[in-house]
């Protein structure tokens, strides 16, 4: 039984934590293109180059509403494993219990 529970753990588990892995790189390539992105705006607002800073603002804008979306699936994802997680170590508790 209590192999069976571990089982179903890993086959719940297993595809959020694949998930959440995925999530977390797109982050931090997001993060890395944000950043780069600022240091594009800077050069061209000391070049006072207008069409190149609302050119780079709107790629900003769009990317870190991107990456704000993808915080909130990582938050959605880990609310989820730590919920199913608990789920099954209650069952494996309570397993215990009944064998003791």
């Amino acid at each position: 039984m209590r192999s069976q529970i571990n089982l179903e753990k890993g086959k719940v588990l297993k595809p959020i934590k694949d998930r959440m892995l995925l999530v977390e790189n797109k982050i931090e390539r997001g993060e890395s293109e944000i950043e780069q992105i600022n240091q594009e705006l800077v050069a061209a607002s000391s070049n006072g180059k207008g069409s190149k800073i609302a050119e780079l603002s709107r790629r900003l804008h769009i990317l870190q509403v991107e990456v704000d979306g993808l915080y909130d699936e990582l938050e959605s994802l880990t609310v989820a494993l730590e919920t199913h997680r608990a789920e099954f170590e209650k069952r494996l508790a309570r397993l215990e219990s009944e064998n003791s």
